[in-house]
């Protein structure tokens, strides 16, 4: 299978450990890294555009297809960003941002930090309403 790869994006392949194939794809908005099974399918990159090979035994399609899928919403991702808002409802329950922490107050007796992964960005609007954005899917 082919991918044609956007010409403003710039993409990296690398050979880890023998075993894994890593790609890295870089956009103005931010970095993936993805890592695949050489053990599975052959990734080569030419003229902008990714090739996925399979390696032959049982079942080999569903994973040169899984793999393909994989690669197309980490492409979709670098374009469009995902967000996930939460409301926070109730008395007492509050939300803010203190550099990489989210300083929760959501019923127990102390508040809650939570560390922010690189990557992810976290707006807040009057300590109730939370947008968590990425451009990873899967955040």
């Amino acid at each position: 299978m082919i991918i044609r790869l956007p010409k403003n994006l710039n993409v990296k392949l690398f050979l880890k450990k023998k075993n894994f194939y890593q790609l890295k794809l870089i956009n103005k908005k931010g970095v993936i890294k993805k890592k695949y099974p050489k053990k599975f399918i052959k990734l080569v990159l030419f003229n902008n555009c990714l090739l996925i090979i399979n390696r032959p035994f049982v079942g080999s399609f569903n994973i040169l297809y899984s793999c393909y899928l994989s690669i197309i919403q980490t492409l979709k991702g670098l374009f469009q960003i995902f967000k996930f808002r939460v409301i926070l409802e109730g008395i007492g329950y509050k939300v803010c941002k203190k550099f990489d922490k989210l300083k929760l107050k959501v019923g127990f007796s102390s508040f809650v930090l939570v560390t922010i992964p690189s990557g992810i960005y976290v707006s807040i609007y009057k300590g109730k309403k939370v947008t968590v954005s990425s451009i990873s899917k899967f955040f």
